[in-house]
């Protein structure tokens, strides 16, 4: 028999949750991984969601399952800039393997439904696995139930990851901002002492970092710069003891795919977001 109800141990889904095979699920603390869960915010000290809910689905008194919903505390205006006058309401984790818990849990969820519900909403992921929210492909199960309850994608990206390795880029020079009281940090790019380029990182631990975005003014582009900034970025991050660079872009962004993978990234698989109307 299959009991539902609310969690109270989180020590023992910290285990259930980072044995789970997923390319963004790094290496986590415990403490890190609270914070993350209940109190989380953005890399701009926005919090996440003003309501949260955390349900664990349990066989024989063992955790086999989990869902984590609520309502947003901010959103996105139709510029694309965040605001705390729209909300969503996000199914943020959403785990199982028998089919049978997965439907009790999402059942939980779907009789509270509101107008539209998403899942797996890409901004609002888990700090301490690089606030990477969608889901990964492999975890078809968890699509497939989606899927049957009238989910569909509404983004999908593809994840990259980089091992850091020295470069030795000579030419370009970079300006560092202080990483913030949430792991982000903002770095710029200089050629002969003239702007040309900026990146955002965010720190998940000491050995893992995640590419926020990178950019190379218009007028510089198709020049070779894209590759010496990343090149100067990896001198950077290897120089911190950084191991491996992880990041993602649209599916349809055969642009950006084709500099990550002309700059050593490996496709590790596509990632989704899915909305229930």
């Amino acid at each position: 028999m299959i009991e539902i109800k609310k969690i109270t141990n989180i020590e023992e889904l910290y285990f259930y949750h980072t044995y789970i095979k997923s390319p963004y699920i790094f290496k986590t603390d415990y403490e890190e991984y609270l914070i993350s869960l209940c109190k989380d915010s953005d890399g701009y000290g926005n919090n996440l969601f003003e309501e949260l809910y955390l349900l664990g689905a349990y066989k024989d008194s063992k955790l086999v399952g989990f869902i984590q919903y609520g309502k947003t505390n901010i959103g996105f205006d139709q510029n694309g800039e965040i605001t705390t006058n729209i909300n969503y309401f996000v199914i943020r984790n959403f785990y199982f393997e028998d089919e049978k818990v997965g439907e009790e849990l999402l059942n939980r969820v779907l009789d509270n439904k509101k107008e539209e519900l998403y899942a797996f909403f890409h901004y609002f992921g888990m700090s301490c696995f690089a606030r990477h929210g969608k889901l990964y492909e492999k975890n078809k199960n968890i699509e497939d139930l989606l899927t049957k309850h009238g989910f569909i994608p509404n983004e999908i990206n593809v994840y990259y990851s980089s091992i850091v390795e020295r470069k030795n880029e000579k030419e370009i020079s970079i300006e560092t901002k202080n990483i913030n009281k949430w792991n982000t940090q903002n770095i710029v790019f200089k050629h002969n002492y003239e702007f040309i380029g900026e990146t955002e990182i965010h720190f998940v631990n000491k050995e893992n970092v995640y590419l926020r975005w990178i950019y190379i003014i218009e007028a510089k582009k198709h020049l070779g710069y894209g590759t010496k900034c990343m090149n100067k970025l990896k001198d950077y991050l290897f120089d911190l003891g950084v191991v491996k660079l992880d990041t993602d872009t649209a599916s349809d962004n055969l642009i950006a795919q084709k500099y990550y993978e002309r700059n050593n990234f490996v496709n590790l698989g596509k990632t989704k977001s899915y909305l229930k109307k």
